[in-house]
């Protein structure tokens, strides 16, 4: 870039790709390939960006899929070593936990998720876990039911543990459709955790896979969607482009992508601190902090790109204004607030006028309050055979590759201490 005369010049190499109808634009930009869109977009942010406002902080988080609170450890994960090893190295770790698991807690590990809340946290991870579970054509009742169901066995499972769980659903094998988003909205979920192929996948018709991917956070359905891409030692692109675009850098994983060790961990969380300051935290915390803010003069605007946000207010501020793009259909209909901290009650309040606020105020802000459909509580507490089944099985394939993999090690070295 070279600026003539108070005009900038843009000078790129590199040829644009070449659109196909119907073709999203993050086939274009993602880890792998991204050098031919980049001068485009950051050519469009340069003309378009209000630079009033400062963007969402940088925030991350490293995610394992299917972990349960059962014993100590799940497969290759140690959960008192993980808390350790991100206490030394400064990162947080949030296991997507299956709500048919809850039925059990052991409470010695449970008490390193309630000492080590800054390093190890839980989500929510399906219902069942059964394939494609939240890409089925279902009735609404029956949807409806099942997201019930899995509040339900979360609700109970915090009671029985003191572990807090994120209202937030990283659908089974990414497995999600634009109505499951919007059923998951209107029963109180803050945010699904999806990567960007796999919403494509299931929701090839929708017309806004055309520029999935490319916000701080997709508002699909009436509900945020955070995206998240597959934790390896190949995924620096992937941070970057999440960064840039002001996403929370959200890499995820299973238990077999420690069985080297932690390195990679914090191999990744050095590279991800080296691109500026960084907000580790829960997927709770990264919801509620996901806002962008201005400041003028006394003044202090938010814009929401979560549902439910929490903000603290600056020195010299005494009014606070509110904005909520495209996050309901309903925008002239009033949000709620309340102080945090403090024993009161929810607010109402209208997007067009400000709020009178003192400095150094927490202020947590909903969009609006998730509904409360008519559930059949026979069906909500019912369990079928099939899904206990089928994720005992798996649950036992997990725990066990720890002994398999020592066992195929100790043969391979006796085999070669036999040719030797």
């Amino acid at each position: 870039m070279q600026e003539v005369d108070g005009r900038q010049h843009h000078y790129v190499a590199s040829p644009l790709p070449e659109l196909n109808e119907g073709e999203p634009l993050f086939r274009y930009f993602h880890g792998r390939e991204f050098l031919q869109l980049l001068p485009l977009i950051l050519f469009l942010r340069n003309l378009t960006e209000d630079k009033r406002w400062e963007q969402p902080p940088l925030q991350a988080c490293f995610m394992f899929d299917d972990p349960n609170l059962h014993w100590r450890t799940y497969g290759f994960v140690d959960f008192a070593e993980i808390a350790m090893h991100a206490e030394r190295h400064r990162y947080h770790v949030s296991f997507a936990t299956i709500p048919l698991d809850t039925w059990f807690v052991h409470k010695s590990t449970s008490v390193i998720f309630q000492q080590q809340r800054d390093q190890l946290s839980l989500l929510i991870h399906g219902n069942d876990h059964i394939a494609e579970e939240f890409a089925r054509p279902y009735l609404a009742e029956e949807l409806d039911t099942k997201l019930w169901q899995a509040l339900r066995r979360i609700g109970e499972f915090e009671r029985r543990s003191g572990v807090e769980v994120a209202r937030v659903m990283a659908p089974p094998h990414g497995a999600c459709s634009e109505s499951t988003l919007r059923a998951m909205a209107q029963l109180g979920f803050e945010a699904a955790c999806v990567s960007r192929g796999s919403l494509h996948h299931y929701n090839k018709e929708a017309t806004w896979v055309r520029t999935l991917g490319m916000r701080p956070s997709e508002m699909i359905g009436g509900g945020p969607v955070l995206l998240r891409f597959p934790l390896k030692r190949s995924c620096h692109n992937s941070i970057l482009i999440a960064a840039l675009l002001h996403q929370p850098v959200i890499a995820v994983g299973h238990h077999h992508d420690v069985a080297e060790g932690l390195h990679l961990l914090s191999d990744l969380a050095g590279f991800i601190d080296s691109i500026g300051t960084v907000r580790w935290g829960n997927m709770r915390q990264i919801c509620r902090g996901h806002y962008a803010r201005r400041l003028d003069g006394k003044s202090l605007s938010i814009r929401m790109f979560t549902k439910r946000v929490e903000v603290c207010i600056p020195d010299g501020i005494n009014e606070l204004w509110v904005e909520e793009p495209r996050l309901r259909v309903a925008q002239s209909a009033p949000f709620l607030w309340r102080l945090l901290g403090e024993r009161s009650g929810w607010n109402p309040h209208l997007p067009d006028a400000p709020i009178t606020v003192r400095p150094l105020q927490r202020l947590e802000i909903v969009s609006e309050f998730p509904t409360s459909p008519v559930i059949d509580a026979m069906k909500g507490n019912g369990l079928r055979l099939w899904p206990m089944v089928r994720r005992q099985i798996t649950e036992v394939r997990d725990r066990i590759s720890p002994v398999l993999r020592r066992a195929t090690g100790f043969a391979a070295k006796a085999k070669i201490d036999r040719g030797a």
